[in-house]
Parts: structure tokens; sequence; C-alpha cells
């Protein structure tokens, strides 16, 4: 509802009900969820003739019921998986007859979906929660400018927990014993954050009936947290955050930059319309994009040390290796880069409203070929210092480190390993 609370101030009051269930026939456990989801906003205008506008908002949005995450316990595209280690003699090649021998692996870990996944009760999708403050300006008749800070925390992420409270499930299939495996239970979780603060700038400029300018520039005072929750092709992943957490560590999952922290995001951009007469008329329209370096982690994976294989207070299987930080989440930096688009539009009236047009976009038009990411193996040093739980405190740099190797290494990729411009085509018909 808006409520027109007096001349200047007006209120905006509302509330959103979410109702989710699942009906899935080879899931051990359906979802039935209840969400509400507040959304509050107020605007006063600080001067009599409304020029100058101050707001602020608050609101909850939930995330989506990925359906990644919550057909983990169905049977439905999720096949049984035992995760095991050779053990036996050694040997190589395709004709290798023990490696074909399943008594001479080692299991390691084991999903059942139907066995020994399980669902807590209210599971619901993560939440994230908004802040706004913002204030405007008319400069002109044909010049604004708006200041915006937005406060963002997202919780309650879907995560699996692997504790001894959880217990364990002994495995049979088709009168086969498969062992005794960890129960995952998929939660809600307090533990992983994400938080995230910025202020966006805006302002737009017409300073002639064919021209206008606008641009925006977003700057990330903080985007931090301890869970990523995806990587490349791999939406909705758990994290370590809530498994064995008597063997892992806050190395495991530290706190810092997230992958997609970006100081700085600046877009400028003009519109200009150039008659042509009965030639119809031409649209042009540059763009500046400048992006600020993304960031990286230094990470390694290593086996499980003797003192947290020590912690081990009675698991069915325990994690055998794990991925270790050295420094905080997001320690590294990519390098950043500015690219000028050009897009251009002409299009003839033929007859009434009949007008065919041609579309012509050239990105990266000034031809920016610098690497803004690269290689960023690293390994772990064995033979340098430990901490108290006998992980490495020290790396050691890949060969190809600071190399780019792919072709997303640049700014517009292409064939080949470097980066280009690109020009796009198109027609069509308006009517």
């Amino acid at each position: 509802d808006r409520w027109a609370a007096g001349k200047r101030l007006t209120l905006d009051l509302g509330v959103r009900y979410e109702h989710v269930s699942t009906a899935a026939e080879l899931q051990a456990q359906t979802v039935s969820a209840n969400t509400l989801m507040p959304r509050l906003a107020a605007a006063y205008a600080l001067t009599a003739d409304g020029k100058t506008v101050a707001s602020a908002t608050y609101g909850h949005y939930a995330g989506t019921y990925n359906d990644v995450q919550f057909s983990r316990n169905s049977a439905a595209g999720n096949a049984d998986r035992i995760t095991g280690s050779y053990t036996g003699p050694a040997g190589e090649g395709l004709s290798f007859a023990p490696a074909f021998d399943p008594s001479n692996y080692t299991t390691i870990a084991g999903t059942f979906p139907t066995a020994n996944v399980f669902f807590d009760d209210g599971l619901t999708s993560p939440t994230t929660r908004e802040t706004t403050l913002s204030i405007g300006r008319e400069l002109g008749a044909r010049l604004w400018a708006r200041g915006r800070y937005v406060h963002r925390r997202a919780t309650d992420f879907v995560e699996d927990y692997i504790t001894l409270a959880e217990g364990k499930t002994t495995v049979i299939r088709n009168n086969v014993n498969f062992g005794t495996f960890d129960n995952a239970v998929y939660r809600n979780s307090a533990l992983a954050r994400r938080d995230y603060d910025a202020v966006d700038l805006q302002s737009g400029w017409q300073p002639a009936n064919a021209l206008s300018i606008a641009g925006q520039w977003t700057v990330q005072l903080r985007n931090h947290g301890n869970f990523e929750g995806e990587a490349a092709n791999n939406p909705a992943i758990p994290s370590v955050i809530g498994d064995n957490p008597e063997m892992y560590v806050e190395r495991n999952f530290p706190t810092g930059r997230l992958d997609d922290f970006q100081r700085s995001k600046v877009r400028l951009w003009a519109s200009y319309n150039l008659g042509l007469g009965r030639a119809g008329r031409l649209d042009i329209a540059p763009m500046y994009r400048y992006n600020s370096g993304r960031t990286f982690s230094y990470t390694a994976t290593v086996p499980m040390t003797a003192q947290q294989i020590a912690s081990d207070p009675g698991y069915a299987r325990r994690p055998t290796a794990q991925t270790l930080f050295f420094g905080e989440r997001g320690a590294g930096s990519f390098a950043g880069y500015a690219l000028v688009d050009l897009a251009t539009t002409w299009s003839v009236p033929v007859w009434r409203s009949l007008s065919p047009w041609l579309k012509v976009e050239v990105l990266n038009a000034l031809n920016n070929q610098k690497a803004i990411s690269w290689d960023t193996t690293v390994t772990a040093n064995t033979a340098g210092p430990r901490d108290a739980n006998g992980l490495p405190l020290e790396y050691v740099k890949g060969p190809n480190f600071g190399t780019p190797t792919r072709t997303t290494d640049y700014p517009r990729p292409r064939p080949g390993l470097d980066g280009g411009r690109t020009c796009l085509m198109a027609f069509g018909l308006r009517f």
C-alpha cells in the first residue's frame, strides 16, 4: 500500500508471502516452507519544489529454491555414489587387472540420496536483507543526479551438516551391504555469510533534443564472506562449513573478499540521433566501460594432517583431503581494464510505420588485449613452517602462475589466447 503521509512524505508498506512445497516420487523427504518478506519504503521531499528527494527502503528477499539443492535427497537424477581410494599393488595401464578389483579400494565416502541424505524441518531458500538510503536532485530541466548507499546481508544458506549428532546409516542395496556412512542433513545455516556494502552514483544530462549523456559509478565498500556457494557450471554447492567440525579448521573457509568483489564499476554512455532526411535516421551510441580487478584466493589441496585425524571423534568416513587457504579469502587481485563499445542503428521509413533497420555493434572498439586474469595455481610448501594443526603456512607458485592460459583471461575472448574486437550485425523490419 502507498500512503501519502503528508505533502512531502510518501510511505510504501508491503509484505510478500511465499509457500513452497515439493512432491517427488523418488524423494525421501519433501519440502514444505513458508516465508514472510516485508517491503518498506519512505520518500521525503527536502525542498518545497520537490526537486530534492531523500528516500530509504528496507526489505527481505527470498532466494530461489534451486533444484540442485532441493533434490539432494531424491534418487531422480542423483545416483548412489561411493568414493574410494586405490590401495592395491602398484601398476599402470588399461590391462592392469588389480585396478578393476573393488577389493583394492578403500571407501572414503558415500552418498545415497534416499538413505543418508536428509532435509531439516522447515528448510527454506536463502534470505537477503537489504537497506538502502538515497538522495536525488533535479539540477536543471535536463540534468539530474542521484546517490545511493546499499547494504545487503545474505544468510540462511542451504548447507549440508555432517556431524556426530546427525548419526550414521548402514546402507544396503540389492542385498549388498555397502557399509556405514555419515548422514548429511541440509539445513539453513547461520555460519555461512555474505555481506555487501556499496555506494552507487548516477547522473543524466540531455544538452539537446538529439543528444543524451548518462553514467553510473558503483563502488563496493565491502563484499565479504566465508561462503561462495557456487562455481563455474556448478551452482548451489555446499561448503565444508558444518562438516566434521572437529577436523576442519577456519583456514578451510576463511572470511574475506568474495570472488565477485569489484571495487569500482563505471559505465558512461551517450545516444545521438542523426536525421538523414529521406534516407532515414542514424542512431549512434558509444559506451565506456571500466571494471576494476576481480579477486582470487591462494589455495591448494592438501591431505588431512595427523593432528586433524587425531581429532576425529569417530566418524564413519573421515575426509582425506581439504582445500587450504593461504591468507584470507580473496587475498589476490587481478587487473582492471577499460573497454569502449559502439553501436549504430540505421532505420529508413518506407511506408507509414513500416521501417527496415540495420544495427552494427563493435565491442572493444579500441582493441584492448590486456590480460585481466591469469593462472593462480599454488602448491603447499611441505618443507616450510606449519601451524598448530600441522598445516603448511607457505606456498609455492606454480610454473604458469601469473600467465594467461585461457581465452577468458582477456576482456573480449576470441579463438586463440588473446582478446580482440567483436563485431555484431543484425537487421529487421519494424511495422
